[in-house]
C-alpha cells in the first residue's frame, strides 16, 4: 500500500516533469521566433540597402527582383559562399540571371502604386496591395519621396542547418538545466513530504496510543498550519476524554457508594430481624422504608440526568407567567418555612413575558433549589423569588440569607455528587445530583443557570429562560 509521502513525492515529480516538458517545448518556440525576428532584422538593412543602391542606379524598380536575387542569394546558400562584390547594376548592363533559388525569400518589395516587384510568400509579382496591408512595411525613400514599402515574409522562413543547430544546442541547454532544477525539485520534494506527513504520523501513533485505552496523551506542535490546529484538536480531544473517563469513573465509584449504603442498612436491618435480634418493630419498618425511599429517589435522579445527557428528556412546553411557576413553590414550602421561622416571599415586577417551559420539571428545578435554600437558611433568614426581564429572556432568582458558599466550592456545586460539607454525606436528602439535575433541566429548556456567593452574605441562584414570545 502506497504512502502518503510516495504518493506527495509521485505527485510533485509528476507536476515537476509535466512543467519541465512544456518549459521546453515553448522555449524552443520561443527561441524559434526570436530567431526568425532576429535575423529578419540584419537581413532587412541589407535587403534595403541592396534595393535602394539599385534604385539609384537604374531610377526605376526594372530588374530589382534579378539584383536581389543576385547580391542577397537564398539563406541557406548565404552561409555557404559569400555575397558578391558589391558592384551596382546599370540600365544598359542588365544583370546576369539569378541563380536556382533554394530557400523563401524574407522580404517583398512593393513599388510607390501598390504593386509587387519583388515576391516573397504570399505577395506575388503583379499583385496590387491595399494601404491596409502597406501599412504594416517599412517605407523606402529616395529624395525626400517614398519610392516603395518593404513587406516582411508572413511565413516563417525556413531554418537552415546551422540555424536547427544552434536551436538544437539551445534546447539542449534548457533540457540540462531542467533535468538538474527537477533533481533538485525532487529532493525539496522528500523533504517536504517527510516534513509534511510526519505530524501526521505522530498523530496516527498517539490515536493508536489512545485505543489502547492510555487516555491523556498529548503531541506535540511544532508547526504553525493546518497541521498545528489539527494537532491542537487532537490534544484537547485527548485531555477531555481523560477528564470524561475520570469523572465517569469517579461517578461510578459514587453511584456504588451511594447505593451500597441504603442497601447494607436495609440488608442488616432484614438479617437481624431474621435472627432475632431486632423485632419487626414499626419503627424499624420505618426506618428501612426510609432506606428504600432514598435509593428510589437516587435511581430517578441518574435516571433525569441519563436522559438529559441522551438528548431524550420529554418535555412538555407551554406559555406560563413567571410569577405562578414562583408562586406555586411558595405555596409547596410556606408550612416548612414557617415552621422554621423562615420568611419566604415572591417579588415580580409588572408586565413580565411569559416564559416556554414544560412546568412540571421547571417546579422540579425551582423546588429542589428553594428546598437547598431552606435546608441552609438559618432560623430567623429569609428567602426570596424573584423575576425580571433579562435581555428579552426571563430571569428567575432565587436568594437566601444562610451561610453562603467559598470560592473553592462555588465552581463544582452543579457536578454530580459534589458536595462542599461532607459531613452532610450521609444526609438522605442529598443524593449529590440536585443541582445537577437543575442545570441538566434549564439547558434543555434553552436556558442558562448560575450561582454567586460569598461566605456569609447567602446564595443567589440566577436562572435565565427563553420567553414565549419571539
Amino acid at each position: 500500500m502506497r504512502t502518503l509521502t510516495l504518493k506527495l513525492i509521485l505527485a510533485f515529480f509528476a507536476v515537476s516533469l509535466v512543467q519541465a516538458g512544456l518549459t521546453a517545448f515553448f522555449s524552443r518556440q520561443a527561441a524559434e521566433r526570436e530567431l526568425d525576428r532576429f535575423l529578419r532584422e540584419g537581413e532587412l538593412e541589407q535587403f534595403i540597402s541592396v534595393v535602394t543602391t539599385h534604385y539609384q542606379a537604374v531610377g526605376s524598380w526594372q530588374h530589382v527582383a534579378e539584383a536581389v536575387r543576385e547580391r542577397i542569394p537564398p539563406r541557406d546558400e548565404a552561409r555557404r559562399r559569400p555575397p558578391p562584390a558589391n558592384q551596382p547594376p546599370s540600365a544598359d548592363r542588365p544583370p546576369p540571371p539569378p541563380p536556382p533559388r533554394e530557400g523563401r525569400d524574407p522580404f517583398a518589395l512593393v513599388d510607390k502604386d501598390g504593386g509587387v516587384v519583388v515576391a516573397a510568400g504570399s505577395y506575388r509579382l503583379g499583385n496590387e496591395l491595399n494601404a491596409a496591408t502597406l501599412a504594416d512595411g517599412v517605407p523606402i525613400e529616395h529624395a525626400g519621396v517614398i519610392i516603395g514599402t518593404v513587406l516582411p515574409n508572413p511565413e516563417r522562413l525556413a531554418l537552415t542547418q546551422r540555424e536547427v543547430r544552434y536551436l538544437n544546442r539551445s534546447l539542449r541547454s534548457i533540457l540540462y538545466g531542467g533535468a538538474m532544477g527537477l533533481g533538485i525539485a525532487l529532493v525539496l520534494v522528500v523533504a517536504i513530504a517527510r516534513g509534511v506527513t510526519e505530524p501526521l504520523r505522530r498523530l496516527t501513533l498517539a490515536a493508536r496510543t489512545l485505543a489502547r485505552g492510555e487516555y491523556g496523551h498529548q503531541v506535540p506542535i511544532r508547526s504553525s498550519d493546518e497541521i498545528r490546529t489539527l494537532s491542537q484538536a487532537f490534544n484537547q480531544m485527548s485531555a477531555d476524554l481523560e477528564e470524561a473517563i475520570a469523572l465517569r469513573r469517579r461517578m461510578t465509584a459514587d453511584i456504588a457508594h451511594e447505593l451500597r449504603t441504603p442497601l447494607t442498612l436495609i440488608a442488616g436491618y432484614i438479617e437481624a430481624m431474621r435472627d432475632g435480634d431486632f423485632s419487626p418493630s414499626p419503627d424499624n419498618f420505618e426506618i428501612m422504608y426510609d432506606e428504600a425511599m432514598h435509593l428510589r429517589r437516587l435511581i430517578e435522579d441518574l435516571r433525569t440526568l441519563s436522559l438529559a445527557d441522551a438528548g431524550e428528556l420529554s418535555l412538555q412546553q407551554q406559555s406560563v407567567a413567571p410569577y405562578v411557576l414562583l408562586e406555586r413553590t411558595r405555596t409547596a414550602f410556606a408550612r416548612e418555612a414557617q415552621q422554621k421561622n423562615i420568611t419566604l416571599t415572591v417579588e415580580t415586577v409588572p408586565s413580565l413575558p411569559l416564559v416556554w417551559v414544560d412546568p412540571g420539571r421547571m417546579n422540579q428545578v425551582l423546588t429542589n433549589l428553594v428546598s437547598n435554600a431552606l435546608r441552609h437558611t438559618p432560623e430567623g433568614g429569609a428567602i426570596t423569588l424573584t423575576a425580571q426581564p433579562s435581555e428579552r429572556r426571563v430571569a428567575l432568582q432565587i436568594c437566601d440569607t444562610g451561610p453562603g458558599l467559598s470560592a473553592e466550592v462555588l465552581p463544582y456545586i452543579f457536578d454530580r455528587f459534589y458536595r462542599g460539607d461532607a459531613s452532610r454525606r450521609q444526609q438522605h436528602e442529598e443524593s449529590g445530583l440536585g443541582l445537577s439535575i437543575v442545570r441538566s433541566l434549564v439547558e434543555a429548556h434553552g436556558g442558562t443557570i448560575n450561582a454567586e456567593s460569598e461566605p456569609g452574605s447567602g446564595a443567589t441562584f440566577t436562572i435565565v429562560l427563553p420567553s414565549a414570545s419571539p
